[in-house]
This record gives C-alpha cells, structure tokens and sequence, in this order.
C-alpha cells in the first residue's frame, strides 16, 4: 500500500504574507505623518508671516529652565548622527566623539552635549545630529530649530513620499540636512535600489540642485 502523501505546509508562506503586509502598513502610517507635517509647515509658515512679533514677558529674572526640567549635568542623552559619512563633535573630552555614519548612536552626558554644542552650534541647530530627548532640546533652547529638523526615520523616508510632497519638505530642510538627503539619494543611485529609482523624482532633485544625481552617482563611482 503505498504512503500517503505529505502536505506541504504553507505556514511560512502565511507567515511572510502577514510580516509583508505589516511593513506596508508601518510604511503607509509613516508617510501619512510626512504628510502632516508637511500641512503644519505650511500652516506655520503662514501663520508666522501673518502674526506680529511679540516679545514673551519674562517669567523670572533668575528663571533656570534646567533646573525646571530637572536635568542633572551628568544625565545620560542618545544623540544619533544624520550625515552621510563620519561625524567628528568635540565636547570637553580630549576624544572627539565619532559618529561613523548616518543612524550611529552614542550616549553622551548632557554635561558633555551642552560643550558640544557650544562648540558646534551651527551642526547642532542645523541637524546634523539628532537629540533624542524633548527635555533636552527644550534646556538647550533648540526648540524651534527642530521646528525644521526631520529624524533619522522621517530624514529616510522622505523618498518615499509622492514627488511634489517630497521635493515641498526638501526645500524647507536646513542646508546639512538638505546635503545628508542628497547624498543618501545618490549613494541609493549607485547601489541600485528600487526606491531611488523614480525617474521623476530624480528630474525634480537635478532642478532643484542645478545638477544630475545620476552624473554625481557616476563620477564618485569612477
């Protein structure tokens, strides 16, 4: 009598399908707040030009927003690099702290944040690395720097939104983070992956930039 035969189990295959859809949807969730902040910029903007400058009554003399927010100089802060490449940040350490490429991660006390910052400010406020703290943010009063400052997964999903949306945030962005997404679209060009590969999303950055990404992609290549 012969063996019954095996039915091969499409549990993996179910599997996939369901990991597959959930990245969808996590994609599809992050384009929407693209989306949204793209609509507050603009409203922010208008609201900006169309509001008097007033001047905010001070609330103490001696006001200590540190103090306030209960921040100790040796309170550990994550910062997280956004350039392509290496990020050298001098603090009050002999080392400098290196960030070896874009998403790097390192820990640092806000002591030694706040000496980095004084020596760096204009990388600080113009997003070349990012502080993964409100708090801190708020003590160093950078608040409405990073009114204009994308992290690290809006920074690399910003490819992922439609052209004329995409190229809207991209004209706002800071110059350092302007050149961090150009450069990550060209290094995207030259190893070949799919989602820098929209024709038309290309023709609007070379407009934009007054020069050609893929002729870029070629000659760091060469």
């Amino acid at each position: 009598m012969a063996a019954p035969r095996k039915t091969a189990n499409a549990e993996p295959a179910k599997d996939v399908a369901d990991e597959s859809s959930l990245e969808k949807e996590k994609m599809s969730t992050e384009i929407e707040e693209l989306r949204a902040m793209v609509k507050q910029l603009l409203e922010d903007k208008v609201a900006t030009q169309s509001v008097p400058a007033t001047v905010e009554k001070v609330k103490d003399e001696y006001y200590d927003i540190e103090e306030e927010l209960n921040i100790n100089s040796n309170q550990l802060v994550k910062i997280v690099s956004l350039i392509e490449g290496g990020l050298n940040l001098k603090g009050n350490s002999p080392q400098p702290l290196y960030l070896p490429e874009f998403g790097a991660t390192r820990s640092v006390t806000y002591e030694e944040l706040r000496a980095i910052y004084y020596n760096h400010p204009e990388l600080t406020r113009n997003g070349a690395f990012f502080i993964l703290n409100k708090n801190v943010v708020k003590a160093l009063y950078l608040d409405s720097d990073y009114e204009n400052i994308l992290n690290r997964d809006r920074l690399d999903k910003l490819v992922d939104l439609p052209t004329v949306e995409m190229m809207s945030v991209l004209k706002g962005l800071t110059k350092v983070q302007k050149e961090t997404f150009i450069q990550r679209y060209i290094q995207g060009i030259k190893s070949q992956d799919n989602r820098f590969g929209d024709f038309n999303k290309i023709k609007a950055i070379d407009d934009y930039i007054g020069n050609s990404l893929i002729e870029l992609a070629s000659q760091e290549q060469n």
